[in-house]
């Protein structure tokens, strides 16, 4: 998936024909095959080299979920207790910023929580053979297994799509990021893209 601006709200486009501009935010989804097994990564970058105040408010905020979930896979989680620990921090985060009211949050229909409009896909799966393998969201984890974990924050009213996505291998109680050497922290990303004149322009 490769989608910049408005069309980074759209989950799957593939469209692939809009020019990006200078503000845009560029987010890729992408993954390779090795030996038969899948690999799974997104990334969001600032079109242009720097992100603007504004995206870098959200995007810290999709950041800081991100390392608050990665410390939850360890053995004997599951992907729905993950789901729950999502749930509670976005209700926090689209609060905080002011993306929505407090009473949209906790007095809404939770059968269609006001996040929903913000991040509207799950936060984990597993990777395998498949890039999206099988395996129950109650299933225990086991050392070995791999799982990605992708928060996101999709704000259509503004032309803006995010999503930070690492594989991440389960090791008892301390998760490997398989994905690491990719940058995804603000300041990694801008200095990344300030030294490659093909990033740059």
């Amino acid at each position: 998936i490769v989608a910049s601006g408005e069309n980074a709200c759209i989950l799957h486009y593939n469209d692939n024909n809009k020019v990006m501009n200078d503000g845009d935010l560029l987010l890729l989804d992408f993954g390779v095959e090795y030996n038969y097994y899948a690999t799974d990564c997104s990334r969001t970058l600032p079109v242009g080299g720097k992100f603007t105040e504004k995206q870098k408010k959200y995007y810290q905020a999709v950041v800081d979920v991100y390392k608050k979930l990665e410390k939850m896979f360890f053995v004997g989680n599951c992907i729905d207790n993950i789901n729950l620990k999502a749930a509670d921090l976005y209700n926090k985060m689209v609060v905080e910023l002011n993306l929505a009211t407090k009473e949209e949050v906790f007095y809404g229909d939770p059968q269609n929580p006001v996040t929903k409009k913000f991040f509207m896909h799950g936060i984990s799966h597993f990777i395998g053979i498949d890039v999206h393998d099988v395996g129950s969201k109650y299933v225990p984890f086991e050392n070995g297994m791999v799982l990605s974990c992708e928060p996101g924050l999709y704000i259509s009213d503004e032309n803006i799509g995010i999503r930070i996505e690492n594989m991440i291998l389960i090791n008892d109680d301390k998760p490997i990021n398989l994905t690491s050497e990719i940058p995804f922290e603000i300041e990694e990303i801008e200095k990344l893209i300030s030294k490659n004149q093909y990033l740059s322009h």
